[in-house]
């Protein structure tokens, strides 16, 4: 018999029919399943007990307390100290899944000397020889200033004639130019959002990876009871600070000086209204509760993924909180007292000369520092050298760089100073959590071996840390709070000290009594322009972490993509009306240039995008490319840069 199509398709479906209410596939399946569950190269996980232990999150230079769940692999699992005294039983979402970073793909496990692989001893000894001849053109960046590790690294930097720098984050851009002002030294004045009645930021994300996050939750939180503080934001875009404040004002791009002149009372409302887009009722009314609503204090910064504010517009801001009694009043700009025992604090790298260094160390190894790529360059001269201490692979490195491999969360010793932005200060430290890698370089030791190989004697790590307790104890300042009771207890015995300490607790400064202060500011220009305003501007969203060279840690970005609580890599955020004005659609490739550079993405249309706006995200791999169209390396390019976009 001859067959046929329908013959065939028969017997097709007979045995797919068949094939289907027959164990054996199943049975198969079921088999190579439990199979690949016991090859050889299955990992097995190891048992043993599980444990708590208290540590420090050193994502940023917050310190908050970390609960880990440990087991014998390692860490599993963390949670905030509930009874931390700074971190306020709260922890930013990249700490819940940062305890996978050990295990990430970019993890750097080799130093780099010209982008060839070498031993670290041999990457150390380069470094200290390019270190000596470079001399005074030799600068160590410390991203988190005021540790035990800075002490090292101003020891070797001065015995060599080279500087230690930092750089300017979001929470200290406008406290710096108050303390210029005041004439006062870096790291001197602090904010006092906890005894203030209303908190008016400038394009700052007061509400959104700003300083402690358990601090700012809390203070946003107790509002519901209180009615303190009262928040109010003034910003050129719809960020998450202006959705969460209790009154928001969007202005025109770029007219932020003419908004704090009019508050001020230097600049007329009407023609204030005319430049910032408001109406003249809300510019008067908000001038008139600074002053009523008291203690009030005003905040600047700009977003952290750009310049900030132009330097005339802190200037202003400054002038502004002077005028409404905001300088030296609680509730306001208030002194504390410097860290016992710590170096004096390091000038910004920002203010140093560009193409002046032939070496720039930068210890990388933390995190949740903006760091613009463009800028490091920029200081340095044309053959000049850049080290990294760093845990991650950067995006890209020079053909002159060198990186060695550092540690990530919870590796190694660390301690922490506190927020920038806080009223008092605050240290705690940690032993770590977790096991340093055989190739990976703490920043301590990191300093000791560069110290022996340029034959600059320092004390150890362990004697610093020492010599610091000490001298807190000896100064019978502050308190102790330890994590796992919340119990509070006197400063004033050295072993019970170092012993509280050593199982998680943190010291905590006592605040110094509100008192005038006095600053400079009759020299301060008003004159407030009307900017220009382009037809299409781009402004950049992203939490300050993912500014950094933390990569993205995978817990944490799947959360971002799937929920969009927070800008999504590779993305060009506009209103629909934008995109149907420009003949885009939702998932087309772009390139978006700005003055300063371009960065690439796909269309995502939300109708919560203010018209004419783009929203780079700033975060993940080409957060880099988006700092530096943004301007983050330019002083005063401002938080929003004029843009052209087009299909790529």
């Amino acid at each position: 018999m001859a067959i046929g199509r329908r013959e065939l398709l028969g017997l097709a479906g007979g045995a797919a029919v068949g094939g289907a209410l027959s164990p054996v596939p199943w049975k198969l399946l079921d088999d190579s399943a439990i199979w690949t569950q016991n090859w050889s190269w299955t990992p097995t996980p190891v048992r043993g007990p599980v444990t708590e232990k208290f540590g420090l999150c050193t994502l940023c230079a917050a310190g908050c307390g970390v609960k880990a769940r440990c087991g014998s692999a390692g860490v599993f699992g963390v949670a905030p100290a509930a009874e931390h005294a700074t971190g306020g039983g709260a922890l930013c979402p990249v700490v819940y899944g940062a305890h996978q970073l050990p295990y990430h793909p970019r993890r750097l496990r080799t130093a780099i000397v010209n982008g060839h692989a070498v031993e670290t001893k041999e990457a150390i000894a380069e470094v200290a020889r390019r270190l000596e001849a470079a001399g005074a053109k030799a600068a160590i960046l410390d991203e988190r200033p005021g540790r035990i590790v800075s002490a090292l690294y101003d020891r070797i930097a001065r015995a060599k004639g080279g500087t230690v720098v930092t750089l300017a984050q979001v929470e200290d851009r406008s406290l710096r130019t108050m303390e210029d002002l005041a004439g006062m030294g870096p790291g001197t004045l602090g904010y006092d959002f906890e005894h203030a009645a209303l908190i008016l930021s400038v394009g700052a994300p007061l509400l959104d990876s700003w300083g402690s996050t358990g601090r700012m939750s809390r203070l946003w939180s107790r509002r519901v009871e209180t009615g303190k503080p009262v928040f109010v934001h003034a910003g050129s875009h719809w960020s998450r600070t202006a959705q969460l404040a209790d009154r928001a004002l969007i202005l025109r791009p770029g007219s932020e000086a003419a908004l704090v002149a009019a508050l001020a009372g230097k600049l007329a409302i009407e023609p204030a209204a005319e430049i910032t887009g408001l109406s003249p009722a809300s510019l008067s009314d908000l001038a008139l509760r600074l002053r009523e609503q008291a203690p009030a204090l005003v905040v600047g910064g700009g977003e952290a993924a750009s310049s900030g504010l132009p330097e005339a517009t802190e200037r202003m801001i400054a002038a502004l909180n002077v005028a409404i009694g905001a300088l030296g009043r609680a509730g306001g700009i208030v002194m504390r007292r410097p860290l016992t025992g710590a170096p004096q604090p390091p000038q910004y790298l920002d203010r140093v000369p560009d193409h002046s260094l032939d070496l720039l160390v930068h210890e990388a190894s933390s995190a949740g520092i903006v760091a613009p790529e463009a800028l490091l360059r920029r200081k340095l001269a044309a053959k000049g050298t850049l080290v990294r201490l760093s845990a991650f692979l950067p995006e890209a490195f020079g053909p002159n760089d060198v990186l060695i491999p550092s540690t990530t969360f919870l590796e190694g010793a660390e301690d922490a100073r506190g927020a920038r932005d806080a009223a008092v200060e605050t240290w705690s430290y940690s032993d770590g959590l977790s096991s340093v890698p055989a190739s990976a370089l703490p920043p301590a030791e990191f300093a000791a071996q560069l110290a022996e190989a340029l034959q600059v004697k320092v004390e150890s790590y362990e004697e610093l840390r020492k010599a610091r307790a000490a001298a807190i104890v000896a100064a019978k300042r502050g308190h102790v709070y330890r994590h796992a009771g919340g119990e509070r207890a006197e400063a004033t015995d050295l072993e019970k000290f170092e012993a509280a300490m050593a199982e998680g607790a943190v010291w905590v400064d006592e605040p110094v009594e509100p008192g005038p202060l006095r600053a400079k500011i009759d020299a301060v220009d008003w004159s407030a322009g009307r900017p220009e305003q382009p037809s299409l501007i781009a402004v950049a969203s992203s939490p300050r972490g993912s500014l950094s060279v933390l990569p993205a840690v995978p817990l944490a970005s799947k959360l971002d993509r799937e929920t969009r609580l927070y800008a999504v890599p590779g993305e060009v955020r506009m209103n629909p009306r934008t995109a149907r004005e420009l003949n885009l659609r939702p998932g087309d490739s772009v390139l978006v240039s700005t003055p300063f550079g371009e960065t690439r993405g796909r269309v995502r249309c939300d109708a919560a995008a203010i018209p004419g706006q783009l929203e780079l995200g700033a975060c993940g791999d080409g957060s880099q490319l988006v700092l530096e169209a943004m301007g983050a390396a330019e002083p005063g390019a401002g938080p929003t840069q004029a843009a052209q976009i087009r299909r790529s």
